[in-house]
């Protein structure tokens, strides 16, 4: 058991330090982007040796690869989360399905104002029903029979 809890914290503490060096990495990336100062002491570096620029490269491979890591690992967590959210979104939407006899009196309406109003009279009808259905099963009455489409 103990064997166990030490490995745990051996991963966690390897994707805390490969998020550290993942984070070290982009602001040296921001740094070669926007400090011409950092830029000319890179060229130099670049320019004293091969072994420099063996060592440049190996960090570059080794900040990259700590980089993929880190965005594998937090990016599904990250993304659970937003997950979660929409599916509580989706439940707390409201649909209205409108039957055949609705339909066609808003197609028959010729003007946008008359439309909108027979659209909105429609949806306000179809909300009160439901809250009335609501507050029905919430006093335990059975729920009333729907009415017909006027």
């Amino acid at each position: 058991m103990e064997a166990l809890a030490e490995l745990v914290m051996i991963i966690v503490a390897f994707l805390i330090e490969v998020t550290i060096h993942s984070l070290v990495f982009i602001f040296l990336l921001l740094m070669a982007i926007f400090s011409p100062h950092y830029r000319k002491n890179l060229r130099d570096q670049w320019d004293t040796s091969n072994w420099h620029r063996l060592a440049i490269v190996c960090g570059v491979i080794m900040y990259s690869t700590a980089l993929i890591v880190a965005l594998l690992f937090w990016t599904p967590l990250l993304h659970r989360s937003s997950d979660e959210v929409a599916t509580t979104d989706q439940n707390k939407t409201i649909t209205i399905k409108f039957t055949d006899d609705e339909v066609q009196r808003m197609k028959k309406t010729k003007e946008i104002d008359q439309l909108v109003d027979t659209a909105g009279n429609i949806i306000k009808r179809k909300l009160t029903e439901r809250r009335k259905e609501a507050e029905q099963a919430v006093d335990g009455k059975p729920p009333a029979t729907p009415q017909p489409p006027r």
